[in-house]
């Protein structure tokens, strides 16, 4: 199934925004993570929002084009 071009564009100007947003979240968690109490913590946090940033920018165009059927004739 080919995707519409309006889900592919959005996708792709959302992307710088999500991602530094991602990143600057992330790296705040670091000082957190070293410490003996907090640590775990910190690393499930770390990956969450990654994880989330990747369900957002990959998996939410996906299930919009699926949901809505774009693409098909």
């Amino acid at each position: 199934m080919k995707t519409s071009p309006a889900v592919v564009e959005a996708a792709v100007h959302r992307a710088r925004p999500v991602v530094l947003t991602a990143v600057a979240a992330a790296l705040a968690f670091i000082p957190l993570a070293f410490d003996s109490f907090w640590g775990p913590l910190a690393y499930v946090l770390i990956g969450d929002v990654l994880v989330g940033t990747a369900i957002t920018l990959l998996f939410v165009p996906a299930l919009y084009a699926l949901w809505f059927r774009l693409g098909k004739s």
